[in-house]
């Protein structure tokens, strides 16, 4: 058997047919990979470094920054997956002006969310008792945004390589700056690792502008509040939708630390920031999902088909294989955050309900459908936190994971026939008039005269014929849009 059709027979052809969402899915996947190994060193480190309860407090606060960075995109970041790739010279001054108006929002914010929790006497307000984590807390959450939509940004340019630069960089920059306290100086407190993750932003950003400005992407431009209008009802309408999708995701630990104490909350921080890593896999399947196939149902189908698969079979082996190790992963952090493995056990099978979650978002985002997907999420949004709360109030941390499971368990029921429907999109599916139509047709110029587009892909297999005039050059500018 020639080594050709040995890859065609395992699948490598199939995986060749569907380049344009698993290439980008997988460099956004290979990110993932590396900032979450060494997020688990970092957290792993700091569980050898410093007390549990300082560990605690730290998790609390950095699920706090990088729950409100994530809210203080606004919707920027995907505004930009949609927008930048058509921009020209101008994406520069773009994705620059969506990065000031992001860092003053998301820092505003910060500021207002930090007075709230201090009001409020709960145990994060009362664990930011320093000035310098009050301090990295506001600072962090504004670096946090803007981070997030340089991440976007690239992804819209097809820059997905900077973007897995600049996550390495992040994180091996805070775990060298917490090691480098710990050794240097003696300091383990939570101040000393929460400014290490602030500053590890920062560096990451310069490294990331350098890579970019070596590709022709320069973010010193000016800034032009200009190139906002037109895109603000779209912003508005994604960051609803990605306010709903978030909001769960990361307000699950500053719930269990407001419910059960900083104690607790490190064991689950542990177990959900595993849990994370199975989740993503779908959420960067969905991304490139709607990157691809932006406004056009048929185009989605094949590639959501691709897409379902590789999430059930890849990332569900992988939430089996977290679910059979839990044991031993969570003994590795300590002797106190064994507490936690039922809740990983349980989170790992939450996997795949919430796979058809993501897949639903991509169907409503390529249809133009984001006011109603965002209602819809936001009511499972609110279900998954008030499920959540009701369970962990009587049955602490597994009670945790076992009302989040149901929650997105019972949101499936919805979800599922949505992403089934989308497989045939001659039905209700097929996608409505809107503002990614244009960039649709772009992406296919139009056929030569007397030649219609379909007519250039439906020629009989075996039949041979004369090229019309022009359809050859046609044809190759056709290739060179699609590869």
């Amino acid at each position: 058997m020639m080594a050709a059709e040995l890859l065609d027979r395992v699948g490598w052809g199939w995986v060749r047919r569907f380049g344009d969402v698993l290439g980008p899915s997988a460099s956004l996947l290979g990110t993932t990979i590396v900032t979450s190994i060494l997020g688990f060193g970092y957290w792993w480190a700091a569980a050898r470094l410093a007390p549990i309860h300082e560990v605690g407090v730290a998790t609390a606060v950095i699920s706090s920054v990088t729950l409100l960075g994530t809210i203080g995109m606004f919707g920027f970041g995907t505004m930009l997956i949609a927008e930048a790739g058509r921009c020209g010279r101008a994406v520069g001054s773009l994705v620059a002006t969506s990065m000031v108006v992001v860092t003053v929002l998301a820092t505003g914010l910060a500021a207002v969310s930090w007075a709230g929790l201090r009001l409020a006497h709960g145990a994060i307000g009362q664990a930011m008792a320093s000035p310098w984590l009050d301090a990295g807390f506001i600072i962090g959450v504004g670096l946090t945004a803007s981070g997030m939509v340089l991440d976007q940004a690239m992804v819209g340019i097809r820059a997905s390589s900077v973007q897995l630069y600049r996550n390495s960089y992040f994180s091996f920059g805070k775990l060298a700056l917490l090691v480098l306290a710990a050794v240097a100086v003696g300091s383990h407190s939570q101040v000393t690792m929460v400014w290490a993750w602030v500053i590890g932003i920062a560096l990451s950003m310069v490294a990331a502008a350098g890579h970019l400005a070596a590709r022709g992407y320069r973010l010193d431009q000016p800034i032009r509040l200009s190139a906002m209008r037109g895109r603000v009802a779209m912003t508005f309408h994604h960051n609803t939708l990605n306010f709903s999708l978030s909001v769960p995701r990361l307000a699950l630990p500053l719930l269990v630390a407001s419910l059960l104490g900083v104690r607790a909350n490190a064991g689950f921080y542990a177990a959900w920031m595993i849990t994370s890593f199975l989740y993503i896999l779908p959420v960067h399947l969905s991304t490139a999902l709607f990157a691809v196939a932006v406004g056009d149902a048929h185009a989605l189908a094949p590639r959501l088909r691709a897409a379902l698969r590789v999430s059930l079979l890849l990332g569900g082996s992988a939430a089996v294989a977290v679910a059979a190790l839990s044991g031993p992963v969570m003994r590795s952090f300590g002797p106190g955050y064994a507490i936690a493995r039922p809740a990983l056990v349980v989170m790992a099978a939450a996997y795949f309900p919430n796979a058809f979650k993501q897949f639903y978002v991509a169907v409503a985002r390529v249809n133009n459908r984001l006011r109603k997907a965002g209602a819809i999420c936001g009511t499972g949004a609110a279900l998954e936190l008030c499920l959540t709360a009701v369970a962990g109030w009587f049955d602490g941390l597994t009670g945790i994971s076992l009302g989040f499971l149901a929650a997105v368990t019972l949101q499936s029921i919805y979800y599922l026939p949505q992403v089934l429907r989308a497989l045939h999109p001659g039905g209700r599916h097929a996608a409505p008039p809107g503002p990614s139509r244009p960039r649709q047709q772009a992406r296919s110029p139009a056929p030569p005269p007397g030649r219609t587009a379909g007519a250039a892909t439906s020629a009989r297999p075996g039949k041979s014929r004369a090229a019309a005039p022009g359809e050859v050059e046609w044809n190759r500018a056709r290739h060179r849009v699609v590869g």
